[in-house]
């Protein structure tokens, strides 16, 4: 194991990075060094770093202050737990009714028995998370529940896919008889 630290230690201080923004080798570049972090900066990914939530109401959650996290939501607190990384907690006896979770993750959280249904969901994954008695969304199908539950896909609303043409019961009481 020690051979494999040295050899990545080597290669760090070598300053010669693979860019996959640019798809080149940069030598001793100002821009690539070691503990680089491409989504803590700014790049042509604009990627926002998931975990990185300096909402106060957010770290209650993480830190399983549930009961004042509740409170504080009560009072009419503005937060922000868009893009949050929500893995791995227990948010059963959490009022989520109405928060904007869009982004979020929910890898192997707990959620039994949650009223989802006014909580906006958009582009959250549910990977592993267990869902039984959970009140989801209407405008969510079974089937995009089931995906990001088993596969890890991101939520997308009903609104977005085509809907079938609705027939009028006119036009279906005016069939000819066979």
């Amino acid at each position: 194991m020690k051979s494999v630290e040295g050899a990545v230690s080597q290669f760090l201080k070598s300053g010669v990075y693979f860019s996959i923004l640019e798809g080149s080798l940069s030598q001793g570049s100002s821009r690539w060094k070691p503990g680089f972090r491409p989504w803590k900066e700014t790049s042509r990914l604009s990627l926002k770093p998931i975990n990185d939530n300096r909402d106060p109401l957010y770290r209650l959650l993480r830190e399983g202050r549930i009961d004042e996290f509740n409170a504080r939501k009560r009072k009419g607190e503005k937060m922000d737990l868009t893009d949050s990384d929500l893995g791995g907690l227990d948010l059963r006896e959490v009022d989520l009714k109405g928060l904007d979770l869009s982004g979020s993750y929910f890898l192997q959280t707990d959620l039994r028995g949650a009223d989802l249904s006014q909580t906006n969901l958009e582009g959250a994954s549910l990977n592993g998370a267990k869902v039984s008695g959970t009140y989801f969304p209407k405008e969510l199908a079974a089937e995009e529940i089931a995906l990001s539950l088993t596969h890890g896909t991101r939520l997308r609303y009903q609104s977005h896919r085509a809907q079938p043409p609705k027939r009028r019961l006119a036009d279906i009481l005016k069939r000819k008889p066979r």
